[in-house]
């Protein structure tokens, strides 16, 4: 609730290209618009979180024939990293594009990135500090691009020179910024149009974290003057969904990486060394901390607990053995009741 009155909620669906094809995820999203979510989020990576049964299209592509095939779901990234594989200039261009070609339903989700996805490519990874100022000045880039002509930029990683975009966009393409602490979280409140952050089993630790990361909004929002009530805040609903337990818990377990401490931050580029840290992860620990559905109410109820946490944009991220059926089963048993409930 906010202001004190309902907040409307949308929901939408993952396309994670690291587990599946291109064809398969478009696939998805034209079904996952047919049976009533609002959004489709794809995954922006080069390498991806692991190398058995990895794949790592890429995202924008994606994006562009899920635009084309489909009528109204709003289409984003989540997330696109602005600071070695992507420049700046090159990420305004393109998603000036798709906001052209599908008005209205472009969004562009921001984060400070991961080495897998910039190592490869012969980069150095930096320190969370450097990539902070790397992304504060491709934010600035990105927002005088759209709104200005021939700008000059001078920073201290990225300069500009009478650059201009061509390419004008009448309605303006949400920017989310994707955080998991505090200090891009606070950003996301001054400067993002959107905040998007990570979640899964919500236990009391995992709930506090969320709590404390929308605080962290709602105080860059108070800096900046701007009204946090109003702002799309998106959750990544990470689960698996199987009537036998057993097969759900299976068929997530190639994210175990992802419970590594430090994960995001550290220099590991190889999805095959990423398949091994994986393998370090404790299953019944892993198993502890992730969500595991044999029903679809239970996957409901655990969408109100982000719910009542303050998200108003619910993003279903399902890493179950048959994706398929999640979708005909969730379209049946659940998002019809979550949308009559939230979606005012």
């Amino acid at each position: 609730m906010f202001g004190g009155g309902p907040m409307k909620v949308t929901f939408g669906y993952r396309c994670a290209t690291e587990e599946y094809p291109a064809t398969v995820l478009l696939r998805r999203a034209i079904r996952a618009e047919q049976v009533g979510f609002e959004f489709i989020c794809v995954s922006d990576h080069f390498h991806p979180w692991f190398h058995v049964n990895g794949n790592a299209c890429h995202s924008w592509i994606l994006s562009s024939s899920i635009g084309s095939l489909t009528k109204k779901v709003r289409i984003g990234t989540g997330i696109t990293a602005p600071i070695y594989r992507y420049h700046p200039a090159i990420i305004a261009q393109a998603f000036a594009t798709l906001g052209q070609l599908f008005p209205k339903r472009i969004f562009l989700g921001l984060g400070t990135g991961e080495a897998m996805n910039e190592v490869p490519l012969g980069f150095e990874w930096p320190t969370f500090k450097v990539r902070y100022e790397m992304f504060k000045e491709s934010l600035d880039i990105i927002k005088l691009l759209w709104s200005k002509v021939f700008v000059d930029y001078d920073g201290k990683y990225f300069k500009l020179r009478k650059a201009n975009l061509y390419v004008k966009v009448e309605d303006k393409v949400p920017i989310y910024i994707a955080a998991s602490g505090k200090t891009v979280a606070r950003l996301a409140g001054k400067e993002g149009d959107g905040f998007m952050t990570v979640g899964t089993k919500l236990d009391d630790y995992r709930m506090s974290e969320l709590k404390y990361l929308l605080e962290m909004v709602r105080q860059g929002a108070k800096e900046a003057e701007r009204n946090y009530e109003d702002m799309p805040k998106m959750i990544e609903f990470v689960f698996s969904y199987n009537e036998i337990y057993e097969k759900a818990l299976s068929s997530i377990l190639k994210w175990r990486v992802g419970a590594v401490p430090g994960i995001l931050n550290k220099n590991i580029y190889d999805p095959r060394e990423l398949d091994k840290l994986g393998e370090s992860v404790d299953i019944k620990n892993f198993e502890k901390s992730v969500f595991i559905a044999t029903n679809i109410e239970e996957c409901v109820k655990a969408t109100e607990g982000f719910i009542k946490l303050g998200f108003n944009e619910i993003q279903f991220h399902s890493s179950s053995p048959d994706e398929d059926k999640f979708l005909e089963e969730f379209s049946k048993k659940g998002l019809p009741y979550l949308k009559d409930t939230y979606s005012y």
